[in-house]
């Protein structure tokens, strides 16, 4: 079907979709503009892990499978807590030869 900034607007009208889902920093503003006249499109705006979970919520409560979007959600939830915390992750990287 293309790519993110090269979606064929012919091969996806095909499919005839029920729901297509873009993303505003991939995909072409004109390519969706147009399937958006046949089809229905969602467009996703992702700049933080909060924005993400929301994401799946949503689109689980829109497409009928909300339990497996709590699952999911469940799961990513408990990898994060895993994650080092931020102060330890982030500390400074002191190269060879220099002062910090």
């Amino acid at each position: 079907m293309g790519g993110t900034k090269n979606v064929s607007v012919a091969q996806v009208k095909t499919l005839h979709p029920d729901l297509i889902i873009a993303n505003k920093e991939e995909n072409e503003a004109e390519a969706i503009r147009t399937l958006a006249e046949e089809f229905p499109v969602w467009v996703s705006d992702i700049k933080t892990l909060q924005d993400a979970l929301d994401m799946i919520q949503y689109l689980g409560e829109l497409c009928g499978k909300s339990e497996n979007a709590a699952a999911l959600l469940q799961q990513i939830s408990r990898v994060f807590r895993n994650i080092p915390h931020a102060s330890r992750a982030c500390e400074p990287l002191i190269l060879y030869g220099t002062t910090p």
